[in-house]
């Protein structure tokens, strides 16, 4: 975690960055997670609590363990699209 960000809003931002890193849309991590397109950006603005089956399918589908997406490791992300 970093100091004095929440875990909702850091979660936000781990999900934005790795979206990005890919190049991605809301609606191709989707495709690669399970996760509905409108749940992914109510997250991506802070606007909801995450459930924990929510954060296993978000991180497998960036080929992150959980607690590398939760705390913000993303220095295992590859190039692949």
């Amino acid at each position: 975690m970093i100091p004095g960000v929440d875990a909702v809003t850091q979660l936000a931002q781990n999900l934005v960055a790795a979206r990005k890193h890919y190049g991605l849309t809301q609606e191709q991590v989707s495709d690669r997670s399970g996760v509905h397109p409108t749940e992914i950006s109510r997250i991506e603005h802070g606007q909801r609590d995450v459930q924990i089956t929510t954060i296993f399918k978000l991180a497998k589908a960036f080929d992150l363990t959980p607690g590398q997406f939760i705390d913000g490791d993303l220095t295992t992300l590859t190039d692949r699209t």
